[in-house]
């Protein structure tokens, strides 16, 4: 049966939202983070984001560190998190994966020196026995009607593969959601719907549309945060391939971290792109005080959400430092992995982009399967920053 997305006023959304108060109705909220990379500023803004929204629990889809200057501090926030019971399922990503096991063989050469770094960093501390126990776990797990991957399914998620149009209807499961990481670009996969900004995916006998949320191209505020889009779904589940975007290095041309919300009430269930405005100036600050060689490149990307230059689009920050990288270092080798936009607009040019091949020995591997829904409590509903006129629905 085909599904086709409606457009529903925001207000008639919001009235229904309104009947879901905290002591008359139902109201469960999954917050969806990827791709820290450590980066402890845009982590921490990202929670004080879930806290102020009051989300239930918290699933996370790899790769805590790379990149980034505090590998320790985000590793150990993800530790507590777990403790406490708020976050209740992770998987191993990319860069966990090969600081954990210190095979760097496909990295390019910024992301091979940063991860060396990093594992000097964790040497001998709570926080690389957490990761060391990530990578051994298997890197697809199924918790209750959720399925999480760092990378796809199909290829297998050992290959690290990114998920776009050219693949995704190898990785959809039928009435699941599937959430993945990796590409650190805002993407949605939708097998039987159809809607405005949907696009067909001309693969595989037409199965399948995609969507890419629009991040809003507007200064923001530490601490500031916007839905970037809203999409309203059944309850019953439908085919669903979520990406959420980055926490720590989004790559969609706005700096912005990203994440997903999954909000599920009696009168309605939906998914929220969340943008939020983090401290960007003290991340490129440790970058340059970090001082290798590949520091300058990262602390650009920061800035322009992906982008290795400033341009016209990308304006450089005045307060942006002068990167002196250590005599004789050698400089990043710098590797280009399309947006999912530019995925739609040159889909030849963004599927001959190489991808790493594989960082260990193909394995079958085990599910984790749990019988056991994350419990639920009865939270007041969150509040838009934005006006927005129109949501595309599911009916």
């Amino acid at each position: 049966m085909l599904l086709v997305f409606k457009l529903a006023t925001w207000a008639n959304f919001m009235n229904a939202d309104a009947k879901a108060s905290p002591n008359k109705g139902y109201y469960h909220a999954v917050a969806f983070i990827s791709d820290v990379h450590g980066n402890i500023e845009a982590l921490d803004a990202v929670l004080q984001d879930i806290a102020k929204l009051q989300v239930n629990v918290i699933y996370c889809l790899g790769d805590l560190v790379g990149y980034g200057t505090d590998p320790v501090a985000v590793i150990r926030k993800i530790m507590e998190l777990k403790e406490s019971g708020k976050l209740v399922g992770i998987v191993c990503g990319n860069h966990d994966y090969g600081v954990a096991t210190k095979d760097f063989a496909v990295f390019n050469s910024g992301a091979r020196l940063s991860n060396e770094w990093t594992v000097q960093q964790l040497a001998n501390t709570p926080e690389q026995n957490f990761l060391n126990e990530l990578a051994r776990e298997p890197l697809y797990k199924e918790i209750g009607r959720f399925r999480l991957v760092h990378g796809t399914l199909n290829p297998p998620p050992e290959q690290w593969e990114y998920l776009r149009s050219k693949n995704a209807a190898q990785n959809f499961v039928e009435r699941a959601m599937v959430f993945v990481g990796h590409s650190h670009s805002p993407a949605l996969y939708s097998k039987y719907s159809s809607g405005k900004d949907w696009n067909p995916i001309e693969l595989f006998a037409n199965e399948g549309f995609s969507f890419f949320p629009k991040p809003k191209n507007i200064p923001m505020q530490i601490g500031k945060s916007y839905s970037q889009y809203r999409l309203q779904v059944p309850h019953s589940f439908p085919t669903l391939i979520i990406n959420p975007g980055s926490v720590g290095q989004p790559r969609d041309d706005n700096p912005h971290a990203r994440y997903v919300v999954y909000v599920t009430t009696d009168y309605n269930s939906f998914l929220e792109y969340r943008q939020v405005g983090y401290d960007v100036e003290t991340s490129v600050q440790k970058l340059n005080q970090r001082r290798l060689a590949c520091d300058m490149v990262l602390a650009t990307r920061l800035c322009t959400g992906g982008s290795t230059k400033f341009d016209e689009m990308h304006a450089k920050p005045s307060w942006f430092p002068e990167f002196c990288a250590p005599e004789g270092a050698q400089t990043m080798v710098r590797i280009h992995i399309p947006t999912m936009q530019q995925e739609i607009d040159n889909p030849e040019a963004a599927t001959s982009t190489p991808t790493p091949s594989s960082e260990v020995e193909p394995s079958t591997l085990p599910t984790i399967t749990s019988g056991v829904e994350p419990s639920t409590s009865t939270l007041p509903i969150m509040t838009p920053e934005v006006d927005i006129s129109t949501l595309p629905t599911i009916s």
